[in-house]
């Protein structure tokens, strides 16, 4: 099946460092958010890192960024899939949030594993309210879809006003 894959083996270890960042994402908006991946590699080398920025640019050298390390559960080898089970999101805000996969290979026979990666998925519980940008608003309603009655649990007190179509 189709999934990223990266080696930097080509008759011996070629040094190289590649990076796969996600399009931008608007955290602001929703909260408890995780990354769950499929992972798999063979041979030796070093881990693929699994990073998160605030502050990419978004199309320039990602170098130039701040990117912390993120600590999902990695293949040990014989490129036997692995869940990176959930990886912890909700501590990063922002309108551009970027997740980014990035291999390392360096000079050496044994230094260079290949990596797949696949099934990439970033969730969040979604805020509903007016957000002021400052803070958010959160409520669960539920059941959705609805029939006869709805149900609402709203944090700090909020004041919760439901209209029908009509108004």
């Amino acid at each position: 099946p189709p999934c990223a894959y990266i080696n930097g083996y080509d008759g011996g270890c070629i040094p190289n460092g590649d990076w796969i960042i996600s399009p931008a994402m608007d955290f602001n908006m929703y909260q408890d958010e995780t990354l769950t991946f499929l992972n798999a590699t063979t041979y030796s080398g070093p881990p693929i890192e699994t990073l998160i920025s605030t502050d990419y640019d978004g199309g320039g050298d990602p170098s130039t960024a701040t990117w912390e390390n993120l600590t999902p559960t990695l293949s040990t080898g014989g490129f036997e899939w692995v869940s990176s089970g959930e990886v912890d999101l909700s501590g990063f805000n922002g309108e551009a949030v970027y997740v980014a996969f990035r291999y390392l290979a360096y000079e050496g026979s044994d230094n260079c594993a290949p990596w797949e990666i696949d099934n990439v998925l970033i969730t969040g519980q979604e805020s509903v309210g007016i957000h002021d940008g400052t803070t958010a608003a959160v409520a669960d309603i539920y059941p959705n879809p609805a029939t006869d009655q709805i149900f609402i649990t709203a944090e700090n007190n909020m004041d919760v006003k439901v209209y029908n179509i009509l108004g």
